[in-house]
């Protein structure tokens, strides 16, 4: 018999040196026993919000998650449960048992002396010792890897922008990250190139099984295969998309700010601009839904290009913002191009909804994005998968993508995006509490010695916004200073827009050890400004 497996998330929370402990009641055979507080993910939850839910539910108060500090497995005889411990801090509410019968504030090193759960026994044993258990964070985000030489297309650009450039400055500008490959993928591409050669190759049931799996199990979204059109990136079906969808001089509308490859995959297929500026409120960016609506009214505009979440601003669009985008698209018969390809790189606290599941029929007049080349940095694999449920849409993008003759994509690129998504959800929890970690550092760097930067609080992306206006230099000129004086390649914010001039958009995905050093230098060139 195949044993049931539950995926539990719970929080070790210190206050003053103790660590809270909970006691179950009687139930299911584990009366008395102490646990750390949590509980079971449910469909589409990322751990992170599991567990803000289950502490709400728990003990009434609301939590916010920090770093993850192990994982551990768990045979039972009857099922096999999945736990991941993390850090977390209480933010407000007032402690209630709602579930357990009692509570108490441990010293770390007493824990082994409580009847634990067998599953938290390992993980208790390690805490009481300081060390996390023998789970702890696995993989390696520290390690400094040098690509000068490698062809990569941010360090080409960081050579090219100043060739004198010294030793050990990384750039920090193109959305790639700079730690190691996720283990299980290197392992798992090795162990393909043993056993099989890399001819003529398609996805295969098993590649779009993971595929709807992933986006089930992290998004509550549920896809069929049918509905999956395989494209070598998100920039290809986005520009794709322009060209089947609308004719010359019809209007596309993109929100600014943005990634600039909107700009260039509407104004090179003859198409007319429609720039739908964001709000700036003091950082915090918004949606001009007046004006969205006034261009979506226009019986030329055919298209919108969502960016969601939003690159560069690091806006994780809320589900009623998204209903309101969505509405104003289907009342006015446009179609809503969805770039998600930053969808599972959430911050805690946020919680970001598909565009298809924000409401029923959404689904029907979009094309939605996504891809593993952020989340795992694949870029260079060349694997997106574009979901289609409308059944005419998907047969006109797939008859448009055979005619620019792309046909099958990179054997590696397959089989390193169902890796990923199969085996990889561990290395990503990892990755998300190094990246809030690294905003943290950015954001308490700046507000200390830096307080003429506004930081635009970074909700999904790795992807900070600074807004450097207040020191009144010339956006060339910034740039000069950055990239001659401080040795700092930053993303110029003026590539975004017009409204991005005087900004400079931040990569954080990298060792922390480079990013304590980028900010030092930005405070060195700043200095006297």
């Amino acid at each position: 018999m195949i044993k049931k497996s539950l995926r539990v998330v719970a929080a070790v929370i210190e206050e003053q040196g103790r660590i809270l402990i909970c006691r179950r009641k009687n139930r299911d055979g584990s009366a008395g026993r102490w646990e750390f507080p949590g509980g079971k993910l449910e469909q589409g939850e990322t751990e992170r919000e599991c567990l803000a839910r289950e502490l709400m539910e728990e003990l009434g108060v609301a939590v916010e998650p920090g770093m993850l500090l192990a994982r551990v497995e768990h045979e039972y005889d009857t099922f096999s449960v999945k736990l991941a411990f993390y850090r977390a801090r209480i933010t407000g509410g007032t402690m209630t048992l709602n579930v357990h019968a009692d509570a108490k504030w441990a010293a770390g090193s007493s824990l082994p002396e409580y009847d634990f759960l067998p599953a938290d026994t390992a993980f208790v044993r390690g805490l009481a010792q300081g060390d996390f258990g023998e789970q702890a964070m696995k993989n390696d985000f520290e390690t400094h890897i040098d690509k000068l030489e490698s062809g990569s297309v941010k360090w080409n650009e960081m050579k090219k922008a100043n060739p004198a450039v010294g030793k050990g400055i990384v750039p920090l500008s193109v959305a790639d990250m700079e730690f190691k490959t996720a283990p299980e993928i290197v392992q798992g591409l090795k162990a393909y190139l043993d056993s099989m050669n890399v001819g003529y190759t398609q996805a295969t049931d098993s590649y779009y099984e993971a595929v709807s799996m992933w986006m089930a199990r992290r998004h509550g979204w549920k896809i069929e295969k049918e509905w999956i059109v395989t494209t070598p990136g998100i920039v290809f079906a986005l520009g794709l998309s322009v060209q089947t969808f609308t004719q010359p001089g019809d209007g596309v509308i993109i929100m600014t700010p943005v990634y600039y490859p909107f700009y260039m995959v509407v104004e090179q297929s003859g198409r007319k601009l429609q720039k739908n500026a964001l709000i700036n409120n003091d950082g915090y960016y918004e949606i001009d839904f007046d004006d969205l609506e006034r261009k979506a009214r226009d019986e030329n505009t055919k298209m919108l290009i969502l960016c969601s979440p939003h690159n560069p601003v690091g806006r994780v669009w809320t589900k009623e913002e998204l209903l309101r985008v969505g509405e104003i698209c289907e009342q006015n018969g446009v179609l809503a191009v969805v770039d998600e390809i930053h969808n599972d790189l959430i911050m805690p606290g946020f919680t970001h909804t598909v565009f298809p599941n924000v409401r029923e029929g959404f689904a029907d007049n979009a094309v939605i994005c996504t891809a593993p080349s952020k989340t795992f940095n694949l870029a260079g694999m060349q694997v997106s998968n574009i979901v289609i449920k409308n059944k005419e849409l998907r047969r006109k993008f797939a008859r448009a993508k055979y005619g620019c003759g792309m046909i099958e994509l990179n054997a590696l690129g397959y089989q390193a995006c169902e890796i990923a998504y199969r085996s990889c959800e561990g290395w990503l929890e990892e990755l998300l509490s190094v990246l809030d970690e690294n905003r943290r550092f950015v954001e308490d760097f700046i507000a200390q010695r830096l307080p003429k930067i506004k930081v635009s609080r970074l909700e999904g992306t790795y992807l900070m916004w600074l807004d450097l206006r207040e020191y009144g230099i010339d956006h060339r000129e910034l740039e000069r200073i950055m990239t001659q004086e401080a040795q700092l390649f930053f993303d110029e914010g003026y590539i975004f827009g017009e409204d991005g001039k005087g900004f400079e958009r931040v990569n954080i995905a990298c060792p922390k050890a480079v990013l304590e050093q980028a900010m030092q230098r930005l405070e060195t060139a700043l200095q006297n400004k």
